[in-house]
């Protein structure tokens, strides 16, 4: 077989897995060439979120596994870990017992990762007849803003440095403009996936029709699904992922005999209710994939105090966000009597209610107050009990508190120390959220309610 039935073999395969991305798979193609061939410097792939851009660049880079570094940018959060992944991943450097989990090499700098790459690149070559094409892969790309100001810039200007036939290929869920600073970043080139249609989607979502299930039957359900989720969600997983929920629903009246297939209404009527409680659960995810089989649809969607936190926070995020919640809703000049660690402001804690009957307004009326980290952090060691372990990360996990939208930063400030925050969730979840922990949140807030 040629090269060129090669790539036609492959085209059509990613063509049926693919709908609807015919267009971009062979932009895509094109650009890439053959593995021997000169390859662009720079690619930048872009797109909201379910859109199928990293499952298309894994699928087309498979048969290049040896020359291509996939690297997901939200695991290789430094640039020493993001180097040595890459240099792993294309020298074949597998860390196992044998080698004691070390990398390639250790590289913390981009002039030590230019070293190395043209090592590798020069030992491929001593090898080989001619050299071949290298991939360097970064997906969720726009972390890489946030990693280091300097280090876009010099991972795009790799090729132009090393004179070898690298490309750098970025996936990012914004657009490239976002990118752009005052470093001289090189322009790539642009690849945009754009959202997928209706009838797209529902091409998509009828592979999800079980197998003894009728086709035309199926469409008419996830169509319904989609006329009523396609407002507030377009995103493809979602989609995917309520109609994995909700369709044994939808038959359960045929199951039990009450209705036909064709009985549409009655099926409507029965759906619409789970459809109501369901919109008001996107994006939550209270129920995992492997829990779909063995959990009644009831557990996921019916109404209940603790539906909306039943999604797993890690053990000291927890204690974070429950110290920035004292921090919100604590006036600052009793954080010595609730938090201090000597016995006698332990004894003052039994006078709160006799301050609190004397407030006039309820602090929960006014929201929460903004506070400086600092003082959240204060709190947060002042309610810990156990000691923390030396590789416990807490600005990492303030950073995830952030980006979860559980902490709202104030200002435009960046640096941990000088920021300012306020808690952005309710009495309700923190108190299920305390009780996970089995932390009495009643002892330290200057008004229990």
């Amino acid at each position: 077989m040629s090269i060129q039935d090669e790539v036609d073999e492959q085209f059509k395969i990613l063509k049926d897995n693919y709908p609807g991305r015919e267009l971009q798979i062979n932009r895509l193609q094109c650009l890439i060439g053959d593995i021997h061939q000169v390859v662009p410097p720079s690619i930048f792939i872009f797109g909201d979120s379910a859109t199928g851009k990293t499952s298309i660049v894994k699928a087309i880079f498979s048969k290049y596994r040896e020359n291509a570094s996939f690297i997901n940018c939200i695991d290789c959060y430094t640039p020493r870990l993001l180097f040595e992944h890459c240099l792993n991943k294309l020298s074949g450097y597998v860390p196992s017992p044998d080698n004691l989990y070390t990398n390639y090499a250790h590289c913390e700098t981009m002039s030590e990762f230019v070293h190395y790459l043209i090592e590798i690149c020069n030992e491929n070559k001593n090898n080989e007849d001619e050299i071949t094409g290298k991939y360097l892969i970064f997906d969720n790309a726009e972390r890489l803003r946030e990693t280091n100001p300097l280090l876009l810039s010099a991972l795009l200007r790799i090729p132009e440095i090393t004179n070898l036939n690298i490309t750098i290929i970025l996936i990012s869920n914004i657009v490239w403009e976002k990118f752009r600073s005052q470093t001289g970043v090189l322009e790539p080139i642009l690849l945009q996936f754009p959202s997928y249609t209706k009838n797209e989607i529902l091409n998509i979502m009828i592979r999800d029709c079980p197998k003894d299930e009728n086709k035309n039957f199926y469409y008419i359900f996830i169509e319904l699904l989609y006329d009523v989720f396609n407002k507030p969600c377009r995103n493809l997983n979602e989609l995917r992922h309520m109609a994995m929920l909700l369709y044994p629903k939808y038959i359960e009246p045929i199951n039990e005999g009450k209705a036909t297939r064709n009985d549409t209404v009655k099926l409507f009527k029965h759906i619409e209710i789970y459809f109501k409680q369901a919109l008001d659960k996107l994006y939550l995810r209270n129920i995992s994939s492997s829990e779909w089989n063995n959990k009644s649809i009831e557990d996921y969607i019916e109404p209940s105090i603790n539906s909306d936190i039943s999604f797993e926070l890690p053990y000291y995020t927890k204690y974070l966000l429950i110290a920035s919640y004292l921090a919100s809703y604590n006036p600052p000049r009793y954080d010595l009597r609730f938090f201090s660690k000597s016995s006698e402001n332990k004894r003052r804690k039994s006078r709160k209610q006799e301050d609190v009957s004397s407030s006039k307004k309820s602090q929960q009326l006014y929201g929460p107050k903004v506070f400086p980290m600092e003082r959240m952090l204060a709190i947060f060691y002042s309610i810990i009990e156990d000691p923390i372990e030396g590789t416990i990360d807490i600005n990492r996990q303030i950073a995830s508190l952030l980006t979860l939208k559980l902490l709202i930063k104030i200002g435009n400030t960046d640096m941990l120390n000088q920021m300012k925050c306020k808690c952005n969730v309710n009495y309700e979840f923190i108190q299920y959220l305390s009780k996970s922990v089995h932390f009495d949140i009643t002892k330290y807030l200057y008004e229990a309610i």
